[in-house]
């Protein structure tokens, strides 16, 4: 068994300690043979001059308190033995799986190195990370969830051939290390995480099924040092995350710089705002029927030393980090203060709310705040949240959505088509608008089914009483196709691209109309 710090220095300390006793011993020893020292004739002398003194008892008492003194620190170096063994367990083991923990993973992680380097084979390290095990502890309870963490523990373990190793790092983290010599290894370790994860496991509660997301990462090829090796791996269970969960992905240089990059890009949004590096710009709504702008849509930049990056590559990492809900509140504050002056009584600004701010608990009273500090009549503001956002928690969605129309603000459902809204959540929300999303109206021209699915989503909004917004639109084809269905409004670059305020300021609106 692997020791501990502390046991490793008891264990050093106590050694030293028993060759200095073993030395002072034979030291005290070959100096009474040298001075030729009479220990028991000088004893013998002491005794017959003091009779009268009680010496055969104090003797006695001394010859059994050695013998007690013996058998006492006999067992006392048992129990610091057993202590010993139960430190280095907790240190080195999970209470939970009773496998090993990060700690000692990491120890076996680099003899697993030296012993590849030495017999020139790989090694496979896999992190393995639940897609689902919140749900399950929220729902089944925290108690159950261990003993899910233990069963899928037993279970890897008892599946991965040798050489190999598995740990759990912490939370719902495993990690898999595994010398091969040949890919065929790599099969059969496909195969391991496949099993873990399709045959259910049982609790008392019931059966559970769950997915996990995994990354792999191989040495030498990936990386020649534990740290890298594990922030590899990682990185390519970062990518399962996000392509879809559930599966295995090995990593590659790709995966590297893209890592990098989100790392950079994380860094900088921690000073963006301060630095004043974000921008907005405006992209007008008219309406089909009237030929009119009916508002503007308020889209978020970012210029860093000169480059443009695009929100694609930058709002995930916000909505990851926590760091939307403050970009958010910029954003709101930022487009209702540049875009008073010039918005017309009769037209609205939209602003995206993203899912994680939506659901911040003091959304209502922050948008409230901000409108009344700058006098800004609540019916023209409309706020679009994704059908991801409004599937998440519904019942608090229900709420916001009742709170912020009680205040007159509009809620539009952006990117709709795109996500898992059902007629029922629709009918439930007192929401005015739905936004096409552009990946329906980019294919108008070519797709007879994305026409009919469009036709269908106007159909259900008239029914529902709701404007329609299509978005992404390009063509004259596309609006003249739009039109014919039914749509209310359209927003795209074929009628006007997004501005700056400064831009919108000078196209004005009529210029912009003209277009058309």
């Amino acid at each position: 068994m692997e020791q501990t710090t502390l046991s490793k220095q008891i264990k050093k300390r106590s050694t030293r300690e028993f060759y200095f006793a073993i030395f002072c011993v034979v030291t005290l020893t070959f100096g009474s043979i040298v001075a030729d020292f009479e220990a028991f004739e000088l004893l013998y002398e002491f005794t017959r001059a003091h009779e009268n003194w009680d010496l055969d008892e104090i003797l006695l008492f001394l010859f059994y308190a050695g013998i007690v003194s013996t058998l006492y620190s006999i067992r006392r170096v048992g129990d610091i033995k057993r202590l010993n063994k139960k430190v280095t367990h907790l240190a080195y083991y999970d209470t939970v799986t009773q496998l090993p923990n990060r700690s000692f993973a990491i120890d076996q992680f680099k003899q697993m190195l030296r012993i590849s380097k030495r017999k020139r084979t790989q090694v496979a390290v896999a992190f393995i990370d639940f897609d689902n095990f919140k749900t399950i502890n929220d729902t089944f309870g925290h108690s159950q969830g261990d003993e899910l963490l233990k069963q899928i523990g037993q279970r890897l373990s008892s599946e991965l051939n040798d050489p190999g190793f598995v740990a759990r790092l912490g939370g719902d983290e495993f990690l898999v290390l595994m010398e091969f010599s040949d890919h065929q290894a790599l099969f059969q370790l496909d195969q391991l995480f496949s099993r873990a994860s399709k045959r259910p496991y049982v609790l008392s509660s019931g059966e559970v099924s769950v997915t996990f997301s995994i990354g792999v990462a191989l040495f030498p090829q990936d990386a020649a040092t534990v740290p890298s090796l594990l922030k590899a791996a990682d990185t390519a269970m970062y990518h399962t995350k996000i392509s879809g969960k559930g599966d295995v992905t090995y990593y590659n240089a790709e995966m590297g710089e893209q890592s990098s990059k989100r790392h950079q890009l994380e860094i900088g949004l921690t000073t963006a705002i301060e630095n004043q590096e974000f921008f907005l710009e405006y992209q007008p709504q008219k309406c089909l029927k009237t030929g009119r702008i009916t508002g503007y849509e308020a889209l978020l930049r970012w210029r860093k030393n000169g480059v443009l990056i695009q929100p694609l590559d930058f709002i995930p990492i916000s909505e990851d980090t926590g760091q939307i809900e403050a970009l958010g509140t910029w954003v709101l504050e930022q487009a209702i203060k540049e875009i008073k002056p010039i918005l017309s009584s009769d037209q609205t600004l939209a602003i995206n709310i993203s899912p994680r701010q939506f659901h911040q608990g003091n959304l209502v009273a922050m948008v409230q705040q901000i409108l009344t500090r700058y006098d800004f009549p609540s019916h023209q503001l409309e706020l679009e949240v994704t059908e991801s956002a409004i599937a998440n928690n519904f019942d608090d969605t229900v709420t916001k959505v009742a709170q912020l129309n009680e205040s007159g603000i509009a809620i539009a459902i952006d990117d709709f088509g795109t996500g898992y809204s059902s007629l029922a959540r629709l009918s439930a929300l007192a929401i005015g608008r739905i936004k096409i999303d552009k990946s329906f109206t980019a294919q108008l021209d070519d797709s007879d089914k994305d026409g009919k699915l469009i036709c269908s989503i106007i159909n259900i909004a008239s029914s529902m009483k709701l404007t329609v917004i299509a978005e992404g639109v390009e063509t004259q084809s596309q609006q003249d196709k739009l039109n014919a269905l039914g749509c209310d409004c359209i927003q795209g670059y074929y009628f006007a691209r997004p501005m700056t305020i400064d831009n919108l300021i000078q196209s004005q609106n009529p210029a912009i109309a003209a277009t058309d």
